[in-house]
């Protein structure tokens, strides 16, 4: 993204904004002190975004495997 200047530069002291609860971001800080952010909106990256879904439904699974094997060996 940095390469193909998918970001949006905030000066130092500037506080960078976020774009709603189904927006990533990621940030990075610049030469001068500055932030560097990534905006990863779901109609442009829906890989990201499908990535972090499976990361949420795969915690709960592993909880309840952790649990069983827990209690299995009691």
């Amino acid at each position: 993204m940095r390469e193909a200047g998918e970001y949006v530069e905030f000066a130092p002291g500037e506080v960078p904004k976020g774009d709603g609860p189904e927006v990533l971001t990621a940030g990075e800080r610049t030469e001068d002190g500055g932030v560097r952010m990534y905006y990863f909106y779901p109609e442009t990256h829906p890989e990201v975004l499908g990535k972090r879904q499976e990361m949420r439904d795969a915690a709960p699974l592993a909880v309840r495997r952790l649990l069983a094997m827990i209690l299995d060996d009691e």
